[in-house]
């Protein structure tokens, strides 16, 4: 399967050490649960059928008012 990086990582599967950056296009290896944890997007038709993975954000910090 044709997968999308989301993010830029390492990872070793098998003896092997996988370096891929953001938005590099390349072939899931097998045993890899990069989609699962979200690591990777599908490439290609199949990718308009998944909704796109939710990210959290931190509420803006408060300004301090000083009398």
């Amino acid at each position: 399967m044709r997968v999308i990086a989301n993010k830029s990582f390492v990872s070793r599967l098998g003896g092997q050490t996988y370096r891929v950056a953001q938005d590099d296009e390349l072939l899931l290896p097998d045993g890899a649960d990069w989609l699962l944890c979200g690591l990777v997007r599908p490439a290609g038709p199949e990718a308009a059928t998944l909704a796109p993975a939710e990210t959290a954000t931190k509420p803006r910090p408060r300004k301090r008012v000083t009398k």
